[in-house]
């Protein structure tokens, strides 16, 4: 039994690292479609991760707050530039840059807790 205890107890301990992770990730995607808003962000910089992985940083002002994250899509966004974010409104962190659509020169007053729906076409 002893062997079995000393054996097991690795496993034991990813298979819950393992749940742990499955269940964070989970619990973002659903806030991310449940409490989903939308507002603009702007692109600041490339950089490369420590597994060589590229991606962009992003900045974006939720009340207040300026919130940095970044997009592992990086070709799809050029550097200085705005797009529109999708967060999750109870962790702005848990957000997605969108490539598309493109947000108009003319939109220059944003909400500080932005937008419930895309506001293309207003």
């Amino acid at each position: 039994m002893r062997w079995f205890k000393h054996r097991a107890l690795p496993y034991i301990v990813m298979a819950g690292v393992l749940v742990a992770v499955l269940m964070w990730r989970h619990l973002e995607v659903v806030g991310l479609a449940k409490y989903s808003k939308y507002t603009v962000a702007r692109t600041t910089k490339y950089y490369r991760t420590a597994d060589g992985a590229r991606n962009v940083s992003f900045t974006f002002v939720y009340y207040g707050d300026q919130v940095h994250w970044s997009s592992g899509k990086y070709d799809e966004f050029e550097l200085n530039r705005r797009y529109f974010v999708r967060f999750d409104s109870t962790d702005a962190r848990n957000s997605e840059l969108l490539s598309s659509p493109a947000v108009p020169d003319t939109l220059i007053v944003i909400p500080p807790g932005g937008w419930k729906e895309l506001p293309v076409g207003r």
